[in-house]
C-alpha cells in the first residue's frame, strides 16, 4: 500500500477537528458531500485524498475563516504524489459510480458478494473478464481493454496483507453460462477452485434445485470496514448500469437477511469445490 504522507494525515486532522468544532456528526458531513460515512471517515483518517471540488464544499460547510481556509489549502495542495490511490488514474475514463466502489473495496476488511450470473470481478481471470465485458459492452466498447485492466488492478487487493476476508455467493448458472470459449471457462473455472482454498476467500455455490430460495433481481456486494464507527455499505446493482449505494441500517439488516438466505441455499465450502470439479471436468 502506497506510504501516507505526513501532510496528509495533517490534513485529515484540520479537517476532524473543525468538524467536530462545529458539531457536525460524520452522517451529516457525508450527506453533504454525496459520499458514504467511511469515505469521509477515511478523509479524516489520511487513509484517502479528497478532491479540490470537495475540500471546497467541506469549508463552505465548515464556514471555514480565511485563515483556516489558506492552510487547508497549502497542505492540500502539498499531498506527496505516492500518496495518491491507484484508481484516481482512471477518473477520465470510468464512472463515478465505479470509482467510488473501488475505493470502498480497498477500505474494506470484508466483503460479500452475491453474483446470480456471472463470475464475481475479483476471481475472475484475464481472458473471461475481457469476453465478458466486450459481451455486455454497449456505448462503451472502445473502452473494453481499459476496463480489463481495472478490474486487473482490483484484484490485487487479495494479494495484500492482511486481505479482506470474502465471501461471494454464485449460483450454479455462473459456472455453466459460457462466457468466450470452453478454454477460457476451463481456465475461470480452475481458478475457482483454487482461489477457494485460501483460507480468507469462502466461495459458496447456489444449486438448480435450490434456485428459488437463492435468487434475486440483481446482485449486490456488502463492504465492512475496521472502525465500529463506519457503516457497512451496501451496493446493488441497478437495472441498466447505475448501483445503488446504501448505508442505511435498515437497508443493511435487510440484506443481512438475504445473505442469511443465500447460506440456507448454497452449498457447503466442500460441496461447493465439488461442483466446481464436476463442471471443470464437463469442459474437457
Amino acid at each position: 500500500m502506497p506510504t501516507i504522507s505526513h501532510r496528509r494525515r495533517q490534513l485529515g486532522t484540520e479537517l476532524k477537528v473543525i468538524r467536530a468544532a462545529k458539531g457536525l456528526t460524520l452522517r451529516q458531513v457525508s450527506a453533504h458531500l454525496g459520499m458514504s460515512n467511511p469515505q469521509v471517515s477515511r478523509i479524516e483518517s489520511a487513509q484517502r485524498s479528497i478532491r479540490a471540488e470537495d475540500l471546497e464544499t467541506l469549508l463552505d460547510l465548515y464556514e471555514a475563516d480565511p485563515e483556516v481556509r489558506a492552510r487547508i489549502r497549502s497542505l492540500h495542495g502539498h499531498e506527496d504524489d505516492a500518496s495518491v490511490e491507484w484508481w484516481t488514474c482512471y477518473a477520465d475514463d470510468i464512472s463515478h459510480g465505479y470509482l467510488g466502489y473501488i475505493e470502498l473495496e480497498a477500505a474494506a476488511v470484508g466483503i460479500t458478494e452475491y453474483q446470480p450470473c456471472v463470475i464475481p470481478g475479483l476471481l475472475q481471470t484475464e481472458a473471461y473478464a475481457h469476453d465478458l465485458t466486450h459481451a455486455t459492452a454497449t456505448s462503451d466498447i472502445d473502452k473494453v481493454e481499459l476496463l480489463v485492466e481495472v478490474r486487473m488492478r482490483r484484484q490485487r487487493r487479495l494479494r495484500e496483507e492482511p486481505p479482506p476476508q470474502i465471501t461471494n455467493f454464485v449460483t450454479e448458472a455462473a459456472l455453466r453460462n459460457v462466457v468466450g470459449d470452453r478454454r477460457t471457462m476451463r481456465e475461470q473455472l480452475h481458478q475457482l477452485a483454487t482461489l477457494a482454498l485460501r483460507p480468507n476467500i469462502e466461495l459458496l455455490i447456489i444449486p438448480f434445485e435450490r434456485a428459488a430460495l437463492g435468487s434475486f433481481a440483481s446482485a449486490f456486494t456488502v463492504f465492512d470496514f475496521p472502525e465500529p464507527r463506519d457503516n457497512s455499505v451496501v451496493v446493488q446493482d441497478g437495472l441498466v448500469s447505475e448501483r445503488v449505494v446504501t448505508e442505511s441500517e435498515k437497508d443493511v439488516r435487510r440484506v443481512r437477511q438475504i445473505t442469511a438466505r443465500l447460506r440456507r441455499a448454497a452449498r457447503s465450502t466442500d460441496a461447493s469445490q465439488e461442483i466446481i470439479k464436476y463442471y471443470l471436468h464437463e469442459m474437457g
